[in-house]
C-alpha cells in the first residue's frame, strides 16, 4: 500500500487548483508532477447517493469486518479483500480515472530492457517472501485531465515467469527520463505484462461536503464495500475562500496561498503595487493577511529598486487588487481509538480528516505507517528514507546519506535498495559524520561504483548504519 512515509518519499499530493465541479483550471501539480488541467469528476454540492445498504457487497472489509448495514460508513485507507484473500488500498490506475485495490504485496521493483522503458521487467528478491506477488507496479505521471486531483497515478502490471536478467536496465524517472538506475535491482527478474485491473476492487473518486457547506472532503468510495477510502490525507476543498486546502496538525484546513510581490508600474518606481506571478484567487498582503484578490487581464512590465536604481523586473508580472480577509476553517483534534498505534483527527465542518498516526507507548509522538520486512504494518517514529553512499571508489564502506525528503533524520531510518517492494528494512541511525567527503560513490545496477557528482552539496548530513531494527520494536498498526 502506499502509506504515509511511501507517499512522502515518491511523490506529495497537489493542490486541487479549482473549485470541483464542471470547470477548467490550470496550474502546478505539485513537486513531482508537471503543470496541467485537472476537473473534479462529480458536484461536491450534492453528495454521491450510495446503493441501498442491503445491496452492498462485502468484497472489501475492513480490519476483516464488513460495514454494519445502515451506518455510516468508517473511513480507513487499507482493506482486506476477500476475494482474493490479500490486503490492499487504493490508486489510480489509468488517465480514465479508475481506482482499484492494489495488493499490498505488489512489488514495485519495475525496471525496463529497453531505451524508451517501454518492455518492463520486475525484480523479487526471495528474503522478501517465498512468494512472487501477482502484481507489480510503477508510479508515473497522470494525464488524467478530468479525474486526476493529484499528480501520479500506477502502471499496473502482472508479474510472469522468472527470466534471465537483460545485459542493460533503465529506469524511467517521474520526469519520464529512461537512464540507468542508481540503486541496483535486487533479485530474481521476472517478466511483466500490463494488466487494467479489471480482477480488482474498483472505487470511484467523490467529494463529501461538510454540514454547512463551507469545506468538502475528497475520498474514493469503492463499488462493493461499505468502508470509505479516506486516501487523500487532509484533502479538502474551502468553498468560503474558493481554494483548496489541507487539513493539518495546526486544527485548520490550511490554504495554500502565497505571499504578493511589492513592485513599481512605472520605471521611476513612484507607483507602487502588489504583484503576483499567474492569476489566482488569493494571495498573502504586506502583513500577511490572506485576502481575496483580483488581478489584471494581462502580465504587465513592473520595475524594482533592489539594485538601488528603478529597473526593469526580469519577467512581466499580474497587478493584484486586494479584496476581503478570509479566515481558515478551523476545527477540533479527536483521537481515534484504543491500541497502541491510534489516529489523531480533526472534525472540521462535520467532516473528519485524518491528519496523523501517534504511538501512545512512545508519548504520543506522530509516527508513519511502514510497510515492515514481516509483512506486517508498523508505526515508526520519524522514520527517514536515506540513502546508501559510499566515501570511497571501491564502494566497501557504506554510510547513510542526508534525507531524501529535506526533513530531520531521526532515530530510524529506511535504506532505499533494502525495500522489498514496498516491504521495507528498518535500520537505527548511527553517528553524525561532522568531517565533510571529498567524494561520495554509489552502486549502480550492474554493481559497478561510481561517483555521485551532487551527493555532497544536496545531502551534506550523513550517519553511520546502525543495526537492523526488528519490526516488533514498533507498534503494529489496527
Amino acid at each position: 500500500m502506499r502509506t504515509l512515509g511511501a507517499i512522502a518519499l515518491s511523490l506529495l499530493i497537489s493542490c486541487i487548483q479549482k473549485a470541483p465541479g464542471p470547470a477548467v483550471a490550470t496550474g502546478t501539480t505539485g513537486p513531482t508532477g508537471s503543470t496541467g488541467t485537472e476537473r473534479a469528476t462529480t458536484d461536491p454540492s450534492v453528495d454521491p447517493t450510495p446503493p441501498p445498504a442491503a445491496s452492498r457487497l462485502t468484497r472489501l472489509r475492513l480490519n476483516g469486518k464488513p460495514a454494519a448495514a445502515g451506518t455510516d460508513p468508517e473511513e480507513s485507507y487499507t482493506f482486506r479483500d476477500e476475494t482474493l484473500g490479500v490486503d490492499c488500498s487504493f490508486e489510480q490506475v489509468n488517465d480514465a480515472g479508475d481506482w482499484r485495490c492494489i495488493p499490498r504485496n505488489a512489488t514495485g521493483a519495475v525496471y525496463f530492457k529497453d531505451t524508451d522503458c517501454k518492455q518492463p521487467i520486475a525484480f523479487w528478491r526471495s528474503a522478501c517472501g517465498a512468494k512472487v506477488p501477482t502484481y507489480a507496479r510503477k508510479w508515473t505521471p497522470s494525464n488524467d485531465a478530468f479525474h486526476r486531483i493529484w499528480a501520479m497515478r500506477v502502471d499496473l502490471y502482472r508479474v510472469g515467469a522468472k527470466t534471465s536478467a537483460p545485459a542493460t536496465i533503465y529506469s524511467r524517472g517521474y520526469d519520464g527520463s529512461c537512464e540507468p538506475p542508481e540503486q541496483t535491482p535486487l533479485g530474481d527478474p521476472y517478466t511483466l505484462t500490463a494488466d487494467d485491473g479489471a480482477a480488482l476492487a474498483h472505487g470511484k473518486f467523490e467529494w463529501k461536503k461538510g454540514t454547512s457547506g463551507r469545506i468538502a472532503q475528497a475520498r474514493i468510495v469503492p463499488d462493493e464495500a461499505g468502508p470509505i477510502a479516506d486516501f487523500f490525507i487532509g484533502q479538502a476543498f474551502d468553498y468560503e475562500a474558493d481554494a483548496s486546502c489541507m487539513v493539518d496538525t495546526t486544527f485548520a484546513c490550511t490554504l495554500s496561498v502565497s505571499q504578493a510581490t511589492s513592485a513599481f508600474s512605472d520605471n521611476l518606481c513612484k507607483n507602487a503595487v502588489s504583484t503576483v506571478s499567474s492569476p489566482r484567487k488569493l494571495a498573502k498582503n504586506a502583513s500577511g493577511e490572506i485576502r481575496k484578490i483580483t488581478t489584471s487581464a494581462t502580465a504587465q512590465p513592473v520595475y524594482d529598486d533592489e539594485s538601488g536604481t528603478c529597473a526593469a523586473a526580469p519577467a512581466p508580472r499580474y497587478v493584484v487588487t486586494f479584496g476581503a480577509k478570509v479566515t481558515q476553517a478551523t476545527g477540533k483534534l479527536t483521537t481515534v481509538g484504543t491500541g497502541r498505534v491510534r489516529d489523531e483527527r480533526v472534525e472540521i465542518d462535520g467532516l473528519s480528516f485524518l491528519v496523523q498516526h501517534i504511538d501512545s507507548e512512545a508519548d504520543g509522538v506522530g509516527c508513519y505507517a511502514v510497510d515492515a520486512s514481516d509483512g506486517t504494518m508498523r508505526c515508526v517514529p520519524t522514520s527517514s528514507w536515506l540513502r546508501r553512499l559510499y566515501t570511497e571508489p571501491q564502494c566497501q564502506t557504506a554510510e547513510l546519506a542526508g534525507d531524501l525528503r529535506g526533513e530531520p533524520v531521526g532515530k530510524y531510518a529506511t535504506i532505499l535498495e533494502d525495500s522489498c517492494g514496498d516491504h521495507s528494512t528498518i535500520v537505527a541511525v548511527g553517528a553524525k559524520h561532522t568531517t565533510p567527503p571529498v567524494r561520495l560513490f554509489y552502486k549502480n545496477a550492474f554493481g559497478e561504483c561510481l561517483e555521485e557528482e551532487n551527493a555532497v552539496d544536496d545531502m551534506p548530513d550523513r550517519f553511520d548504519i546502525g543495526a537492523v531494527v526488528p519490526p516488533s520494536t514498533f507498534g503494529e498498526m489496527p
